[in-house]
C-alpha cells in the first residue's frame, strides 16, 4: 500500500479488515517495515480490524468460523465454502444475516440451502428474510462490490 492510496482512503473515512498479507503491517511492525512504508501507511493499517459489523452485516477476511487473530487461520484454505457442509459451518458460527468474506480471490454466493450460481456477473437483490454468505473477488485484481443495506442490492464491479 502506498501513502497516496492511504490519503484517498482517509479522505472517505474508509474502514476495513486485515487479511493474511496485511497482518504484518497491522501489529507492531518492525523498523524495516516502518521505514519502507512510512507513518501514514502504518497508521492506517493499524486501524484495520479483525472483523467489522455494519448494519447487521459481518465483514471478515476469512470464513466466520475461523479466528482472524490467528495467523494460521488467516492462511487457512480448504477450498471455497461451496458445499452444504462448508456453508453450514459459517452460518452456524455467527448470527449475522449477511456475511462478506474475501481470501479466495473469486466470487461465490451462498445461502443455508447451498451455492447459488453467480460469478460477479450481475447485480443481486438479497431478501431481508434470508441469510447469505458472499465471497468477494480480489480488489487487487480490479474486482469489488457495493452492498446497499437499505435495498439489499449487491452490485459487483470489474469484469466477471
Amino acid at each position: 500500500m502506498r501513502k497516496e492510496t492511504v490519503h484517498l482512503l482517509k479522505q472517505v473515512d474508509a474502514v476495513g479488515v486485515w487479511g493474511n498479507h496485511d497482518i504484518a503491517l497491522c501489529f507492531d511492525p518492525d523498523e524495516s517495515v516502518r521505514k519502507r512504508y512510512g507513518p501514514a501507511v502504518i497508521d492506517f493499517m493499524g486501524s484495520l480490524q479483525p472483523r467489522l459489523e455494519i448494519d447487521g452485516c459481518l465483514f471478515t477476511h476469512v470464513e466466520p468460523w475461523l479466528d482472524p487473530h490467528k495467523v494460521e487461520d488467516l492462511w487457512y484454505f480448504d477450498g471455497p465454502p461451496d458445499s452444504p457442509e462448508k456453508l453450514a459451518r459459517s452460518f452456524a458460527a455467527v448470527p449475522h444475516r449477511v456475511m462478506f468474506i474475501g481470501h479466495m480471490h473469486r466470487w461465490l454466493f451462498g445461502t443455508p440451502g447451498g451455492v447459488i450460481p453467480w460469478r460477479g456477473d450481475r447485480q443481486l437483490c438479497l431478501d431481508c428474510a434470508d441469510r447469505y454468505l458472499v465471497v468477494l473477488h480480489a480488489v487487487w485484481d480490479g474486482k469489488c462490490a457495493l452492498y446497499d443495506t437499505r435495498t439489499g442490492e449487491l452490485t459487483p464491479f470489474g469484469e466477471a
